[in-house]
């Protein structure tokens, strides 16, 4: 279990070692330093050893199991958010409890799946296969080299999906839990929970108790905290960015209207226009396939274009082809274009052009120079950007003025269930 000892302070590795051996790390000086108070150090004696034990305790569990080899932490869980709910897939097969190998190393990671009604021979040939398991649990143990430990749950039984973490090290003690449950509907419109608490040296800093009616709408109304303490959950497996994506279609909406079109692609809409608006309908029919090859650049000269004199055939082909490159409604496109946390999602952007005008238009709504990278990839962009999130974008919350309720009951370690179990929901806050 995770212990919070208030006596416990930061000791790096190497130093925690040295005074171990009860050597003194104090410079040369004519009169000796004084020496650390005898409970602090045998308290930081102590909470070492209860580290060792619980990670050797863990590598017993997980030598006794059953073992399964993945290339990367995306093969084990991998999460989406689909129609404004977290999703959690796996390739895992079906299993009670296996410890998992990831590209040919040992880890401090269990996992329990279970594929669902489909018939055996089905699912023997989707081993391997990316699918939804209606109940799955992992469970992942760190024990980082700067002292303390920390364990990360994720627990589905759909529709219900659970994800916390729970962490101490050097007299801090952090709790997160995300919890998404059709059960919530009984007390209100809001399925979706999000608790955090902090304490350091047994104070309390932090407790957050938020509630949305869906992931999408949690990250809309609370972007600082859901970055801070919800996504480098998902980061750990592999995965940035899950919480904060932007379409390509709804960004080049907001930010399309300050970039001039080319003046060829201008051209070429022209044309169409007036094909869809001649008498012959297989004429009018090819011109608007003509508009749809040529796709996104030609919804930007529409969009900016006055469409006030066009007839009605056109005015109508037109917003049958602009609809899906305009997901927002005209008003909400334009509010946009000053929204911090909407400009900081569209950095994460794959077409280096539409991440640079996020960039160019995030300069002007914060009135101050950026430097950030668009080329960057990967988890150096995510950084990067979680970076920028907490630099220009403050918290919507406050810490916490009173105590907390200590947890009734300490995070599980020792005991794995076969296969995840509902868990009660907490009262709504």
């Amino acid at each position: 279990m995770i212990r919070r000892s208030p006596h416990c302070r930061p000791v790096p590795a190497i130093a925690a070692a040295v005074l171990c051996a009860g050597v003194s790390l104090a410079p040369a000086q004519t009169s000796p330093a004084p020496a650390p108070p005898a409970t602090t150090q045998s308290a930081a004696d102590n909470e070492a050893a209860e580290t060792l034990a619980m990670r050797k305790e863990r590598e017993g569990q997980l030598k006794n199991m059953p073992v399964v080899h993945v290339k990367s932490l995306r093969e084990v869980v991998q999460f989406a958010i689909e129609k404004d709910d977290i999703v959690v897939r796996t390739t895992v097969p079906p299993t009670d409890i296996c410890a998992v190998v990831v590209d040919g190393q040992p880890t401090l990671i269990s996992v329990s799946a279970q594929r669902g009604d489909a018939p055996p021979a089905a699912q023997a040939q989707e081993q391997g296969s990316l699918y939804q398991p209606p109940f799955f649990s992992v469970m992942r143990h760190e024990y980082p080299p700067s002292g303390g430990v920390a364990i990360t749950q994720i627990n589905v039984v759909v529709p219900r999906v659970a994800i916390s973490k729970s962490a101490e090290a050097a007299g801090e003690f952090r709790n997160v839990d995300f919890i998404q449950s059709d059960d919530f509907l009984e007390e209100s419109d809001d399925r979706v929970r999000f608790y955090v608490q902090e304490h350091r040296n047994d104070e309390p800093v932090v407790d957050l108790k938020l509630s949305a009616k869906n992931v999408a709408e949690l990250r809309r109304k609370y972007p600082a905290e859901t970055m801070r303490y919800l996504e480098p959950i998902f980061r750990e497996f592999g995965q940035s960015g899950v919480l904060f994506q932007v379409s390509p279609q709804a960004a080049w909406q907001v930010l399309g209207a300050a970039i001039t079109p080319p003046a060829d692609v201008v051209k070429q809409v022209e044309a169409i226009l007036v094909e869809l608006d001649a008498d012959d309908a297989k004429q009018r029919d090819t011109a608007a396939r003509e508009l749809e090859q040529l796709g996104q650049p030609a919804a930007l000269v529409l969009m900016q274009r006055d469409r006030s004199k066009l007839s009605e055939e056109q005015q109508a082909r037109v917003e049958t082809f602009l609809a899906p490159f305009k997901p927002l409604s005209d008003d909400e496109a334009e509010r946009m274009r000053s929204d911090m946390e909407f400009l900081l999602t569209a950095l994460s952007a794959e077409d280096p052009a539409l991440a640079a005008r996020a960039l160019e238009r995030l300069k002007e709504v914060a009135k101050q120079p950026i430097a950030f990278d668009v080329s960057a990839t990967g988890a150096a962009r995510a950084e990067a950007i979680a970076k920028l999130r907490a630099q220009l974008i403050p918290a919507t919350t406050r810490p916490a003025t009173t105590q907390l309720t200590p947890r009734s009951t300490p995070p599980p370690e020792a005991e794995e269930p076969s296969a995840p179990q509902p868990a009660t929901p907490r009262p709504a806050p």
